[in-house]
């Protein structure tokens, strides 16, 4: 082993056959293995439609459902700009303790049409 492998982090691998626990998974690597095994689905913050990219600053786990909403309420404001609504988009996710993965997302709209959007996720 060489001096630098020393230093170099062991890829944890997680059962993925089991149903995940949102509150255990911890980082990155852990929801990329449940995202690979089918079990999480990746919520971009910024849809890729409004020119969001699919880069970890952008990207968020979470379950199927949620990602489903998400996207569901990007179409819904797509509509709105194509109506020629002028709207500004801002989107938090909360956590829990540890978690990497997010409890919930809370997405404000402002601009001619004021409102927000909340997405519960666990």
């Amino acid at each position: 082993m060489g001096l630098f492998n020393f230093f170099k982090k062991s890829k944890i691998l997680i059962d993925t056959s089991k149903p995940c626990n949102y509150a255990n998974i911890c980082s990155y690597d852990e929801a990329e293995q449940y995202y690979q095994a089918g079990q999480l689905g990746k919520l971009y913050l910024i849809g890729l439609t409004f020119g969001g990219d699919d880069s970890p600053v952008n990207t968020l786990y979470a379950p199927q459902d949620a990602v489903v909403q998400k996207e569901a309420i990007d179409h819904h404001i797509e509509s709105q700009l194509r109506e020629g609504l002028k709207l500004q988009y801002r989107a938090f996710p909360e956590y829990k303790e540890n978690s990497f993965i997010p409890s919930k997302i809370l997405i404000e709209i402002d601009g001619d049409k004021t409102y927000t959007e909340e997405i519960e996720i666990w």
